[in-house]
């Protein structure tokens, strides 16, 4: 079997059974070995980022509201009343300063990234921040603009399956836009990450992430792979898998394992 070497481990946010987007978030990522925690990121419409995955902040009996046109101040009166944690990114990179671990913000809107560079300097965390969730288009202008920011090209199933016979041209082709566009790695769904762009990307010494690896099976496949990090909702059994030998996770016995 082909020696492993471990990957950085990424925390998804609302790992190991934690509420996502959430100081409890971090901390659970933190005990579980994880390397880098994730949260996602909106920012409101008077320009301050929270944690929010979704563009509407949904309460009970199916009332919302809508984050990019609502204030801050708004939008916490909305969670308080329909008992909601709506974190503040601040609160996060205090944590993330504290812990001294790695942070990954799934950028969804790309409004949010000026406000989000200033409150990174201002907690002097440039170098321990990676944003993902960028498209071609955002990530080429982000990692331009903003050349500090060390920022990851995702690339998504319906971009590559929509044209299968083109596949590994395409693949190939999002390796050298990353390349040119200054980006710090490829983040792609791990069902369509392969062994040949892995090699292609590695010889050109460019990281591969991969996302979302909750099974066993699929982690160890990962790990022979050779990817530079996996994200997961398990970071504690991806971190004991690391630290078992190749032998022991091929043959060796296992506990409940999802």
């Amino acid at each position: 079997m082909t020696k492993l070497c471990r990957p950085l481990i990424t925390a998804h946010t609302g790992c190991e059974d934690s509420p996502a987007n959430t100081i409890a978030s971090v901390l659970a990522a933190s005990q579980a070995g994880a390397d880098v925690v994730e949260i996602d990121l909106r920012t409101s419409g008077d320009g301050f980022p929270v944690l929010v995955h979704d563009s509407y902040l949904e309460g009970r009996g199916g009332a919302r509201i809508h984050v990019p046109s609502r204030s801050y101040r708004e939008l916490q009166s909305f969670a308080e009343q329909h008992t909601l944690e709506l974190t503040p990114l601040e609160e996060i990179l205090s944590e993330v300063r504290r812990i001294g671990c790695m942070l990954n913000i799934d950028l969804k809107d790309i409004n949010s990234i000026d406000h989000v560079q200033q409150r990174i300097r201002s907690f002097g965390l440039t170098h321990n921040v990676i944003i993902s969730g960028c498209s071609v288009d955002w990530a080429g202008e982000i990692a331009k603009e903003m050349s500090q920011l060390r920022v990851l090209l995702n690339v998504y199933s319906e971009d590559i399956l929509s044209s299968p016979e083109n596949r590994r041209t395409h693949m190939e082709d999002m390796v050298l836009f990353a390349l040119e566009h200054g980006c710090c790695g490829i983040n792609i769904d791990f069902e369509i990450c392969t062994p040949d762009l892995v090699d292609f990307a590695r010889k050109r010494f460019l990281p591969i992430s991969v996302w979302t690896v909750d099974r066993r099976e699929d982690m160890l496949n990962m790990l022979e792979m050779g990817v530079f990090a996996i994200t997961t909702y398990h970071p504690a059994l991806l971190s004991e898998m690391t630290r078992r030998s190749p032998a022991e996770l091929v043959d060796g016995p296992n506990r409940a394992l999802p």
